[in-house]
């Protein structure tokens, strides 16, 4: 799983590249993808200080700090613009390793990635557990580069889609849906 880890730095902070995972701090990272094909990955855009303005399906978002950008599989990412303060996380899942951690369980947050790309403004205690779980998943993949714990790495980033989905509950952007039953075809 982990045989083709990219590491590379800009400045202090380190982007960590697999083949079913990404974690960056730099959004130039982004710059290969934009107008290009659509991008087969669930990718999450934290920003964290400053202002991000992004064009994402023909759509303009505009993320400011505190904010999560949740881009939905086969997305087409156009131009963008960042203040001279800006600052972001990003972490990205391919489509075979969502489908992998989730073949078994309906969740609820595939309807916030389903139709358009939302944008939630995150409250602190949601800010800092989002921050500790980018550096814990990273930290996790780095210290096991041989893919030696690609369990905990699966069951992390479920975790962090958990965190995530309980969130969007607690502020009302996912209905609340009390039908826990197995995933269905059409899911």
């Amino acid at each position: 799983m982990y045989h083709n880890i990219k590491k590379s730095t800009s400045g202090h902070h380190q982007d960590i590249v697999t083949e079913d995972v990404a974690y960056f701090k730099n959004i130039e990272a982004l710059a290969p993808y934009i107008n290009k094909d659509p991008v087969e990955a669930l990718a999450f855009i934290f920003v964290t200080k400053g202002k991000l303005s992004i064009t994402i399906d023909n759509n303009t978002v505009v993320a400011r700090s505190h904010d999560l950008l949740v881009c939905r599989p086969f997305s087409i990412f156009g131009k963008y613009t960042v203040s001279s303060n800006f600052d972001c996380s990003v972490i990205a899942l391919s489509k075979d390793f969502i489908y992998g951690i989730i073949s078994n369980v309906r969740i609820k947050w595939v309807e916030l990635a389903s139709t358009r790309t939302p944008l939630l403004h995150l409250d602190d205690n949601m800010v800092r557990l989002i921050n500790d779980y980018y550096h814990l998943l990273g930290s996790s993949i780095i210290a096991n580069e041989d893919g030696c714990n690609a369990k905990s790495v699966r069951y992390l980033t479920f975790a962090l889609l958990e965190e995530v989905k309980s969130y969007c509950l607690r502020i009302g952007a996912l209905p609340v849906d009390s039908d826990d039953s197995p995933v269905r075809q059409s899911d």
